[in-house]
């Protein structure tokens, strides 16, 4: 409820107390923090999502809204070894989300990419202002 209201300190710290955690109230979390954009708290949640007794193991709403959030700040590497759990867990085609997700972290990679062959192209010969 606290995260849905934007309240996720408040749900963060309840959270926290909580004695045992179960995979929605961790992709409760994860959801919220996603929805303000705070997005290296959302990868570090999913570490901690995975390293919790190790019993859990993430859904499409884990693993879409990780990715996303890798996306958004265009976290390649970690993009990467969610997409290896997705496929790991055979969630990489069959599920929407996590497939469109993916496609968010390619897209990134693309960006990426030509980021820096246009850098590297820029250095190389100045470029004119008409």
């Amino acid at each position: 409820m606290y995260a849905k209201c934007d309240r996720v300190l408040d749900f963060r710290k309840v959270f926290d107390k909580m004695a045992i955690r179960n995979l929605i109230s961790w992709n409760a979390l994860i959801v919220g923090l996603v929805r303000k954009k705070t997005y290296y708290d959302t990868m570090e949640a999913f570490r901690s999502l995975l390293n919790d007794d190790g019993l859990l193991t993430p859904n499409q709403v884990s693993l879409s809204s990780v990715l996303s959030a890798c996306s958004n700040v265009c976290s390649i590497g970690f993009g990467r070894v969610v997409h290896d759990l997705a496929v790991k867990l055979a969630m990489e085609s069959s599920l929407a989300y996590v497939r469109n997700s993916l496609i968010d972290i390619m897209t990134c990679t693309i960006n990426v990419g030509a980021w820096k062959k246009l850098r590297r192209c820029s250095t190389d010969a100045p470029i004119k202002m008409l």
